[in-house]
């Protein structure tokens, strides 16, 4: 009792151009998509290579700025001192600015906010 479907073999010409018409969409999609997405990833990268190069030009004029303004010697163990000083006076800013409360620990108490 299997019956046979019988196919038509003649599709009308408003059904084959809609097909056509479908394919080329969906081929034309796919093509711009195989091209954007490598471009926006080269692109990505190199806006990031770019970001990463300007913040360390930052850092470095920033470290040659701390060495300019420091009272202190230049030798090594001057140096932490003038970094730790820095490091106080960012926390400082950062727990004024937001209002912190914790304490910050780096192996030793450094500085304890209460307010």
């Amino acid at each position: 009792m299997i019956k046979k479907f019988k196919i038509r073999r003649h599709l009308s010409i408003r059904f084959r151009i809609f097909v056509a018409m479908t394919s080329l969409v969906i081929i034309a999609f796919g093509g711009i998509a195989a091209l954007t997405i490598p471009q926006y990833k080269e692109q990505s990268n190199k806006y990031h290579e770019q970001r990463l190069e300007r913040k360390k030009t930052q850092l470095q004029r920033s470290i040659s700025y701390v060495f300019q303004e420091t009272p202190f010697d230049l030798n090594k163990k001057e140096i932490d001192s003038i970094f730790q000083e820095k490091i106080f006076q960012i926390i400082f800013l950062l727990t004024i600015i937001l209002a912190l409360l914790p304490g910050f620990y780096l192996g030793v108490v450094l500085f304890f906010s209460c307010q």
